[in-house]
């Protein structure tokens, strides 16, 4: 967007010329200094992924708590938070399960001390998940799982008739720090949905599922009803950085629908190294829209 067209967005553009400009304009790269009012990287390609989607997916880049919530489909979200563009709710239920968030905290990396949280770093603990391969039975018990925990917590976060105090002390930390009986009701609903979705039995402890997500995942039986879509390649997008100067680079995730294969990651090594980089000349970080496919 031009400056001309920028300014008649009156408030805003005053405050960047306030707040930002003052900065921008020492920065050292110089298309930076020049389009001070815009963002200085812009990631077309995550917001054609997200363009049409009434809502999408994301999570915090750092959190104590390995949270997923729905965003609605016309936020612009900061280099603070992790994208995926999906609408549906079988993929928030795997996402938010504890399969998932055990290979998370054992994929990812610890910022300090415990208290502080760990980095969901999506190269390692998103693209190499071993998505499962349920029959549509088991999809959907997946995702009305998810959908009665997102009630659930929708209800606690906006209470009817709370005043604008009480709504800005109801934060999703809070019931995670010490949670209710109808949170932890919630998550192993979706806990045990999840392991079904997978072929496993519930409960299953920490160890025990790093060891079973290190297998090769079996080939669903033609005609068992497996849904599509839920074996899926990643095309993996850099952040969005704000109007402030950023350089510490993030990764958006365009996660679309495809029948393509995933290999599953071996966390122990047994069956040899991951699929090589992609070949020198494919995009790389810093350049706007840059963009990695990979298949696992």
């Amino acid at each position: 967007m031009p400056m001309d067209q920028a300014a008649l967005y009156e408030q805003p553009f005053e405050y960047v010329k306030a707040q930002v400009y003052p900065t921008r304009a020492k920065n050292r790269r110089e298309a930076y200094a020049r389009r001070w009012w815009l963002h200085v990287e812009p990631r077309p390609g995550m917001r054609a992924a997200c363009n049409g989607l009434k809502r999408f997916l994301a999570t915090p880049t750092v959190s104590k708590h390995r949270l997923f919530v729905w965003l609605p489909g016309e936020t612009l979200p900061d280099h603070q938070l992790i994208v995926f563009a999906r609408d549906d709710d079988y993929f928030l239920g795997v996402l938010h399960s504890r399969v998932h968030e055990v290979w998370a905290r054992g994929l990812g990396t610890q910022v300090r001390e415990v208290e502080s949280g760990f980095r969901y770093t999506p190269t390692t603990t998103f693209e190499t998940l071993p998505m499962p391969q349920p029959s549509s039975e088991q999809a959907e018990a997946v995702a009305a799982a998810a959908r009665e925990l997102n009630r659930l917590r929708e209800g606690w976060l906006n209470p009817p008739g709370a005043d604008a105090a009480t709504l800005r002390r109801r934060t999703l930390t809070n019931p995670y720090n010490e949670p209710p009986t109808w949170l932890a009701q919630a998550h192993e609903r979706l806990d045990r949905a999840v392991h079904a979705a997978y072929g496993w039995p519930y409960p299953l402890g920490d160890e025990e599922i790093l060891e079973r997500l290190g297998r090769p995942q079996p080939e669903p039986v033609r005609g068992a009803g497996r849904t599509a879509g839920h074996r899926v390649g990643n095309p993996v997008r850099q952040a969005e950085c704000g109007p402030c100067c950023c350089r510490h680079w993030r990764w958006w995730i365009a996660h679309r629908r495809s029948t393509a294969d995933r290999r599953p990651f071996d966390p122990i090594g047994k069956r040899g190294p991951n699929p090589p980089p992609p070949a020198s000349g494919a995009p790389g970080p810093g350049r706007e829209g840059a963009m990695t496919l990979r298949f696992f």
